[in-house]
């Protein structure tokens, strides 16, 4: 590391001594800048060719070598050396010195080169240490590092162990790299001095095919530098490519266009175009053998496939995207030989889906042919992928591998699959989508994630997900309550069981016919649920008066802004004199005011909702009234009787 201070006490020293050739002679030279002869107290650098033994390198600043030269004025004049080596990044570039106790700036030499200068700190605050990041002097130290450990310096031409300072904090200490051996490394963890840098890191046992495509390399661990060793493809598979995500050797491949030319494919495997026509450009397969046989021998183009299989392995062979096409499958490719599937399902825009099962250990040819030699839609998508039955085990592949409407990561057989589903993807999704036995926001890998978070606002209060994980759903979330969208219930009645608990009846007219149980009646309620309330003029089949009411319990509206009555109803009107209406008291049904009256026939199953917030003006008791009146007529159906509040 180079210290400007370093040149000025290494020549103070060298002209500290002027030598005298001959100890007899008191003076055998003229004093004085020209004399040939260097003098330390006349602040000479040097004189002439007396250079005191230095060069353009032994100078440390920086230069790589040159001629060395004295000026007029006896002064060293470096305008004849070489090069220029930056010991820092950049002019202003600040940071404690190696020693902790000043600040070093980085700044340019007189030969232009940037390097570290140094500003001791004060006596008072005699200690350099980083204050977020920038150096400060202070007047304590603070520990820079952990004793005995070791790096590589920041300028990477030294080792730095750290040791405990005078002061008794910790510092780093650098140990400069040799001449010969400059640049300090630390790729495999131990910092060594070395002659270059690790230009290539890798991760020991990591594999990649090599720049030519010709071998697999591998790397290899090693001292100071990790590196790639390759292994050459052999004659028969000279080519390196990616094989299901691993590099490998293989059999040049080819572009699928005929068995001599068949294209090798992983599996599982896509591909898609706008133009079949196009991107198979030839007819070559007859596909004539009885066996190849799917309704109809085709015309068009074809696409050539080949993969491996072992004996009972299965995959699924599919085709769509608009064309019209027909699936073979053989052993080895030949136009007229006999094929082990053939299919053909669909027309124009329908999709072909083929399960085949290797019947042996071997290379299978897997064929797509066009129907027409001139489609009507020419795009298409080609896959193939592998067939797992009971449960999908290619969690990350893009396919339902088990056929149960549910792909990869979204089918539970995959939860928690290392590399694969180990995270929760979905977190409104009610699914413990990494087997962790976290649930959506329960899961802390959903934080800050849609849906989780404050359980408020409409959107999150009605979506079904406990977005805040304290256990309470919804409008069971006490941060949900008080609003429109998760009322206060104040009566809920669905008349399951006659007569309905706390409800009033009240008959006026003839004793034997009131309101009663769809269970004792002929009478349907579109939408109802179960049982509903029926009061029927009809059912007597005789001029009877009625004036039949349907009260409910008393409820409170203190406190609320807003009271609501909503309910599903059929009212069917006979000769205009019969009547249903709905009225609320807040006096014990000594007066009412009325909410609806119907007087014509509604539509079957209407859902009714009625403001009764006036009506109830923060009464403490308020009932409502359902009353019928008639003699001979027709009915009312009543179900699902609702008042909320908010």
């Amino acid at each position: 590391m180079f210290r400007p201070a370093m040149l000025t006490v290494l020549l103070t020293l060298t002209l500290l001594v002027a030598c005298d050739d001959d100890p007899k002679k008191t003076n055998n030279h003229t004093t004085g800048c020209g004399n040939g002869v260097a003098e330390s107290a006349l602040d000479e650098q040097c004189d002439g060719t007396d250079l005191q033994g230095l060069d353009c390198r032994s100078l440390l600043m920086g230069f790589d070598g040159g001629l060395l030269a004295c000026d007029s004025s006896c002064h060293l004049d470096t305008s004849g050396c070489l090069g220029c080596d930056d010991l820092c990044d950049f002019a202003g570039q600040v940071r404690c010195n190696p020693g902790g106790s000043g600040i070093e700036t980085c700044g340019p030499t007189e030969a232009g080169c940037l390097a570290w200068e140094n500003e001791p700190c004060a006596e008072a605050t005699p200690f350099c240490v980083l204050d977020d990041e920038t150096p400060t002097c202070a007047a304590a130290c603070t520990d820079a590092c952990t004793i005995d450990d070791v790096r590589c310096s920041t300028d990477d031409d030294a080792i730095e162990t750290c040791v405990t300072d005078g002061a008794g904090c910790t510092v780093w200490e650098g140990t400069p790299c040799a001449i010969d051996t400059p640049v300090c490394v630390d790729s495999i963890g131990t910092p060594t001095c070395t002659m270059v840098l690790c230009e290539d890191t890798c991760t020991p046992d990591e594999t990649r095919c090599n720049g030519a495509g010709d071998g697999v390399e591998t790397c290899v661990a090693g001292s100071p530098c990790n590196s790639w060793q390759n292994t050459p493809c052999d004659v028969a598979t000279p080519a390196c490519a990616l094989q299901e995500g691993s590099p490998a050797c293989i059999a040049p491949n080819g572009d699928g266009e005929s068995c001599a030319d068949v294209r090798r494919i992983p599996v599982p495997f896509t591909a898609a175009g706008l133009d079949f026509t196009a991107d198979y450009a030839t007819r070559d397969l007859a596909l004539s053998h009885a066996s190849c046989d799917a309704g109809d021998v085709p015309a068009g183009h074809d696409a050539v496939f080949e993969i491996d299989l072992a004996a009972g392995e299965a995959v699924v062979f599919t085709q769509g995207g608009g064309l019209d096409g027909q699936l073979y499958v053989q052993g080895a490719c030949d136009g007229a030989g006999a094929c082990l599937d053939a299919l053909d399902q669909a027309g124009v825009g329908g999709v072909e889906e083929l399960l085949f099962e290797a019947p042996a250990t071997g290379t299978y040819t897997l064929i797509l042919a066009a129907y027409s030699s001139a489609p009507v839609d020419t795009r298409y998508i080609i896959a193939v992928y592998r067939w797992e039955d009971p449960a999908e085990l290619s969690c990350d592949d893009g396919f339902d591998n088990d056929f149960d409407d549910v792909a990869d990561c979204a089918d539970p057989d995959c939860f928690g699959v290392a590399g694969a589903c180990d995270s929760e993807i979905a977190c409104g999704d009610g699914l413990d989508n990494d087997g962790d036995g976290h649930i959506d926001c329960f899961d802390s890998e959903c934080t800050g994630q849609a849906p989780c978070g404050v359980e408020s606002g409409e959107a999150r209060c009605t979506d079904g997900v406990d977005n805040d994980a304290d256990g309470a759903t919804d409008c069971a979330d006490p941060a949900c309550a008080g609003n429109s969208y998760c009322p206060v219930v104040l009566i809920d009645e669905g008349f399951g069981t006659w007569p309905p608990a706390g409800w009033t009846i009240v008959n006026g007219g003839d004793p034997a016919h009131t309101w009663g149980s769809s269970a004792d009646s002929g009478r349907s309620l579109s939408g109802a649920t179960g049982l509903f309330a029926v009061v029927d003029s009809d059912a007597p089949s005789a001029t009877l008066d009625h004036d039949e009411s349907l009260i409910t319990p008393a409820f409170s509206c203190v406190g609320y802004t807003n009271v609501s009555l909503s309910f599903l109803h059929t009212y069917r009107d006979y000769s205009g004199t019969d009547s249903a209406s709905v009225a609320l008291s807040t006096n014990g049904g000594t007066t009412w005011t009325p909410l609806a009256t119907y007087l014509a026939d509604t539509t079957d199953g209407a859902t009714v909702e009625l403001s009764a917030t006036t009506a109830c003006a923060g009464s403490p008791s308020a009932v409502i009234r359902f009353r019928y009146v008639s003699s001979w007529d027709w009915y009312w159906l009543l179900d699902e009787v609702r008042v909320v509040a908010w």
